[in-house]
């Protein structure tokens, strides 16, 4: 439920099972959508979890873009790590794309309904191979800060 002139959160979740690698993020709303977050949810032991958002998207429903990780940065989940989408819907008038602004929105099919999910690329990885994928990520990342020796 959308009331008319407010604008609306709603939150979407993935358990994974098992380690993977992130590989594309797409957003998807209709015309009241204004914004998509992936935010990674590590799994942790303590009270409190270990959070990282790692794309925001300033949706445009003329504009269904699918954003694809380089493969030396594509995000590398732990298994246990919850993905959590998060969306806002605009149904004021601050939104040029809302048919209607006075008007409740409700979830649905029809473009002139709301909804929010997102299509997320992955494939899984072993134990064996999210180890070795996250040390040679660490193994490039030292790489790039080491000092380079100076030329006479």
């Amino acid at each position: 439920d959308i009331p008319p002139g407010t604008v609306a959160r709603s939150d979407g979740y993935v358990f994974m099972h098992k380690p993977a690698k992130i590989i594309a993020f797409q957003p998807h709303l209709h015309l009241l959508g204004v914004k998509q977050c992936l935010e990674l949810i590590y799994p942790s032991e303590g009270a409190s979890a270990k959070t990282e958002v790692i794309n925001c998207i300033n949706f445009n429903n003329s504009w269904h873009l699918s954003y694809n990780y380089a493969d030396d940065v594509a995000p590398l989940v732990p298994a246990g790590t919850l993905l959590h989408i998060i969306s806002w819907q605009d149904n004021t008038t601050a939104n040029k794309n809302n048919p209607d602004p006075k008007n409740w929105v409700g979830n649905g099919q029809r473009t002139i309904d709301e909804m929010a999910f997102a299509w997320i690329g992955w494939y899984d990885l072993t134990d064996e191979e999210y180890k070795a994928a996250w040390d040679e990520r660490n193994r490039q990342r030292q790489s790039r800060r080491a000092p380079t020796a100076q030329q006479p």
